[in-house]
């Protein structure tokens, strides 16, 4: 069950990347906000539930990206013309350095979780 997660994640990701390619702007931004919002709150509530160490920083780091891309698509940040290439790389190398360097440093999981008995 955990492989067709995974592979259907990759999916996901794969689809949306190639949508930012070829979408007209407003698509793009809807894509992009909606995606990173989605992945944003979904970290933060696999943080507060099992305490996955990566969660508590992916988390907000998606959702400033969701605020990033509405900001962009809108207009209100001047990014340039390669804003959706920017946003993009940035997502994908924040996204892995958040992943694999918190766990590196603290573990996969919390300790002393509130919760735990």
């Amino acid at each position: 069950m955990q492989g067709a997660r995974r592979v259907s994640s990759l999916v996901r990701t794969v689809v949306c990347v190639r949508a930012r390619l070829l979408a007209p702007p407003a698509l793009k931004t809807v894509l992009w906000t909606t995606s990173l919002a989605f992945m944003g709150v979904a970290c933060l509530v696999n943080a507060s539930r099992c305490g996955r160490i990566h969660c508590v920083f992916t988390g907000p780091f998606f959702i400033l990206g969701a605020v990033a891309s509405l900001g962009y698509g809108v207009g209100l940040l001047p990014l340039g013309p390669s804003g959706w290439n920017w946003i993009g790389t940035v997502t994908i190398i924040g996204g892995i350095a958040l992943t694999c360097i918190p766990e590196l440093v603290l573990g996969r999981y919390r300790r002393n979780r509130p919760d735990a008995s």
